[in-house]
């Protein structure tokens, strides 16, 4: 459970450099960038590097209006084997 928890991390950073790409200035689109570290565990790499658990997420919400909007969630590559 765990290889898999830390696989899947590991897949969304890699996809994180071209998924945060900025909306071009005007765009009616905003991005906010969190990143969540649980320092409670660590994740062991094969090439002896031991960190905090890391999650980058990106939203992406409307710039304009105040009426309630769908939340969407993507989670690409859960349970990845």
């Amino acid at each position: 459970m765990a290889r898999r928890v830390l696989t899947a991390a590991v897949c969304s950073l890699a996809l994180v450099a071209g998924a945060a790409a900025r909306p071009a200035p005007g765009s009616p689109v905003g991005l906010r960038v969190l990143r969540f570290v649980d320092h409670s565990r660590v994740a062991r790499f094969r090439n002896g590097t031991v960190r905090p658990r890391t999650l980058v997420t990106c939203v992406r919400y409307p710039r304009a209006g105040r009426r309630p909007f769908p939340l969407i969630v993507f989670g690409h590559g859960y349970a990845l084997t």
